[in-house]
């Protein structure tokens, strides 16, 4: 596409990065800084700039107008009004969605300069903005400096915002700098006051009681004391009699966020709570109005210096303009949905159809051409190792990422994710280490590539649905978790069969360069086209996993769930049958969900749109169900079920099933293929010699168990969270255990593995519970000087339990500890 050289280095990545100055902040700051903007060096507003973004009142108004054009619907016309594929495509980029983020902050910093990266696809990188020189149009290699690289009139830089243009952010700094000194002074007040202050009193003429009487104040808490003569009195006034509390400091609080709030959204009362409906409506119509101003001022940018430089790039552009529908959503839809299920199930109002399908993003039914079958025939069972594995994968695409889509009744979007953003594996040196006798039966590589990828895909299928912020009584850490072990598992069987392959080849080879012409159709399928499709399976199984959760949360609105495909000719004649059709969610403590919940077969794009009781009749259930019975008797079907489909993959916590693994019967015999591998097939060192070079001393836990135990607890259960972020839970009876009677020892460890469990140096997940023969233990493992320090926690239920934990020497540690997959070091 590209129709010029390309720039030979990003400018981006010639500028020196600096950390940014973080001392407290004060109004004199903030007018020096404006003081030295004035004359052309911004680095000190900027930092300040940068520094009041913490504000959550301030950030959060900001990234509110910014959510209002990334969840607009952007779209770009070419000639004839018509769809470009390609544009349709960018639009749809992570990158172009950083690109809206950076345009729009250059209302609030005053000026935004983005660089545009055509050399892999399309990627953006904004230049801090401390680098970058107003009066001089450069963007300098220090903050500060007067020369550089001129940002103006060149075709990879994006010059958005006037040069004399401050941004909103300088209205809004004082009131944030106000705003943290108040709550400073608030603080302050609590510390003072917030706490009953003791006096001790004591006679003028006995010194030693005074000395005795301030022993026993000093030892009885933490609140203030003071102790003075009998003869003495003391008296606290306040400063007001109409402020006798800290209420002027939350009043002065609350004063700096409506200011704030004004500064940045023109109004109040969309974040903070309205007192009246008709005030909440012309604040609405406030914010509208300013988000509508947002999307034509992006529109420009988009349409005057972008285009323009996407041409230049071969972007089929010509005639064309981007713009936002003024349907555009900027607000949540959750009240317009409320409210409109009152006027049609209270009132009894009928809205027509139409008005749902435009209002809340949903696609209307369309006829279904008829599609082309996606899976070939199943393989026979005379076939060698190597055409029933072609077989097994058939229908993965040839080129480019599928983009997976999944239209949400939320939020009326679809999302997708690429493989190629995950960049190439280096097959030369995987070869290499096959030849060299380096990798007899397992690849560390191979398989941190290939678990790294299929996380990646995971956690953003996750992502699409916010499940991060899922609040509907289901704990989303457990389905998480339990994912990404299966995918943990699926990527070591994938890489024990390559090097099982690669090996064989090479054997069968006369030398490396046969090796290599040998191997080439192998690694091709395994690590582009294989991995292709399950990278877009696990980011759907992901995807509509969350999505099931979500629907199942509002099942009493919504008590009927419709299965629909994405009506292109890529779409299975077998899956097109169920288009449109209707099932109960629930029926007599059984649901059809369980079987048929997408994805149903590789690189199955279909989904599930929630349905109310009103728009479904018992005609389109009974028609449904005709034509579920062909389905499931369908060639098709029973293909996919062999192939590990037919599941409800949410319920079960898996992204690939048993049969889906690349060695027979692998799960639940994980043992026999993964205890061989050792911490030297990772290429680590003994732990001889890290314990050996480490400065860090394990500090004894010196309080009590309980006391521990108590700080720590969640609710009713002990709770830690680990790298990740995810809950660790203790339970009591095991806690007890190990830290009485002849365990007491380990609650000076208590330290150690709080320690271990945030910050751990090595994660392994092994079968250390040898006689469940599964390998679901995480073994997350700290050194210290002259020890190391262990803690043994299981996956139960998606939850991960802990187990034990202890410290042990570095023989041990190697030959029970440290094996199986490594997934953090």
């Amino acid at each position: 596409m590209a129709t010029r050289k390309e720039r030979k280095q990003l400018v981006v990545n010639s500028i020196v990065i600096k950390p940014n100055s973080r001392g407290v902040l004060d109004v004199g700051q903030w007018r020096m800084a404006l003081k030295q903007a004035d004359r052309g060096k911004r680095a000190k507003l900027y930092d300040l700039y940068d520094d009041i973004m913490l504000d959550p009142v301030l950030g959060n108004a900001i990234e509110k107008r910014i959510m209002a054009i990334t969840n607009a619907d952007l779209v770009f016309k070419g000639k004839n009004e018509q769809s470009v594929p390609e544009l349709d495509d960018l639009i749809d980029s992570p990158a172009f969605e950083y690109l809206l983020k950076e345009v729009m902050l250059s209302i609030f910093y005053g000026k935004s300069v983005i660089e545009l990266d055509f050399s892999n696809g399309f990627n953006a990188y904004s230049i801090p903005r401390q680098h970058i020189n107003t009066v001089n149009g450069v963007i300098t290699p220090n903050p500060g400096d007067t020369t550089g690289i001129p940002y103006t009139n060149d075709d990879f830089l994006l010059d958005v915002g006037r040069n004399d243009n401050l941004g909103l952010l300088l209205r809004a700094a004082p009131l944030a700098i106000y705003k943290r000194g108040g709550f400073g002074d608030w603080s302050q007040f609590v510390e003072l006051f917030g706490m009953p202050r003791r006096i001790g009193k004591y006679s003028s003429h006995d010194e030693e009681s005074r000395k005795l009487l301030e022993e026993a104040l000093e030892a009885a808490g933490s609140a203030s004391w003071m102790v003075i003569p009998k003869e003495t009195e003391v008296e606290t006034h306040e400063a007001s009699a109409s402020h006798s509390s800290s209420s002027i400091y939350n009043e002065f609080r609350q004063a700096c966020n409506e200011e704030l709030l004004i500064t940045i959204l023109g109004q109040t009362m969309t974040t903070q709570n309205g007192s009246s409906r008709s005030q909440s409506e012309t604040h609405k119509e406030v914010e509208e109005s300013i988000n509508k101003a947002d999307r034509r001022f992006v529109q420009r940018v988009l349409n005057t210096q972008l285009l323009p430089r996407l041409a230049k790039r071969g972007y089929p552009v010509d005639g064309g303009y981007f713009y936002f529908a003024e349907a555009g959503e900027s607000l949540s839809l959750k009240d317009q949905l409320d409210m409109d299920v009152r006027l049609v199930n209270e009132l009894g109002i009928a809205l027509d159809d139409d008005y749902f399908y435009e209002t809340y993003g949903r696609p209307k039914p369309k006829s279904t051409k008829k599609p082309v079958a996606g899976v070939t025939d199943q393989a026979d069972s005379t076939e060698n190792w190597w055409t029933r594995l072609v077989r097994f994968f058939v229908g993965a695409p040839e080129t480019g990422a599928i983009h997976n889509r999944q239209i949400c009744r939320d939020c009326g979007g679809t999302h997708h994710i690429n493989l190629a953003d995950i960049g190439e594996f280096d097959t030369d040196a995987l070869l290499h280490r096959i030849a060299n006798g380096d990798s007899p039966y397992f690849d560390a590589e191979l398989f941190r590539y290939t678990s790294d990828a299929l996380i990646r895909a995971l956690h953003a299928g996750f992502a699409t649905q916010n499940f991060a912020d899922f609040e509907y009584g289901f704990e989303p850490d457990a389905l998480k978790t339990a994912m990404e072990t299966n995918l943990y598992h699926f990527s070591a069987a994938k890489t024990l069969k390559e090097v099982q392959v690669l090996n064989q080849l090479f054997r069968d080879s006369s030398g490396f360069d046969d090796f290599r012409k040998r191997a080439e159709s192998v690694t091709n399928v395994f690590n582009r086209t294989w991995l292709r499709t399950e990278f877009d399976t696990a980011y759907h199984v992901a995807e509509s996993s969350a999505t099931y959760y979500r629907l199942l949360a509002n099942v009493e609105l919504f008590p009927f769930w419709e299965y629909r495909t994405i009506g292109d000719d890529k779409v299975r004649e077998e899956h097109a049958r169920l288009h449109g059709t209707v099932f109960p969610v629930f029926e007599r403590g059984s649901s059809v969900w369980d079987n048929i919940y997408p994805p149903n077969g590789w690189n199955c794009r279909c989904y599930v749109v929630p349905r109310m009781k009103h728009e479904v009749s018992r005609e389109q259930i009974d028609a449904s169900r005709k034509r579920l019975n062909v389905f499931l008797k369908s060639t098709e079907w029973q293909r996919n079920v062999k192939q590990g489909f037919g599941i409800n993959r949410a319920k079960e916590g898996l992204v690939f099933s048993a049969n889906q693994s690349y060695i027979n019967k692998y799960y639940g015999n994980e043992s026999k293929y993964l205890n061989k591998i050792y911490y030297l097939d990772y290429g680590l060192e003994p732990a001889a010699g890290i314990v050996a070079t480490q400065a860090n001393v394990l500090m004894p836990y010196n309080g009590s168990a309980v006391d521990w135990a108590n700080m720590h607890r969640v609710n009713t259960s002990i709770t830690l969270y680990d790298f990740r972020n995810r809950a660790v839970t203790i339970e009591d009876d095991n806690f007890n255990f190990h830290t009485t009677r002849k365990k007491s020892n380990r609650t000076l460890l208590l330290n150690a593995l709080e320690e271990a469990i945030k910050t751990p140096d090595e994660v392994w997940i092994n079968d250390y519970n040898a006689r469940a023969n599964k390998f679901d233990n995480y073994i997350l493992i700290k050194y210290y000087k002259d020890t190391v320090f262990v803690a043994v926690s299981q996956l139960i239920a998606g939850k991960l339990m802990l187990k034990s934990w202890f410290t042990l020497n570095s023989l041990d540690l190697e030959n029970i500890y440290r094996r199986g997959l490594l997934i953090k070091k």
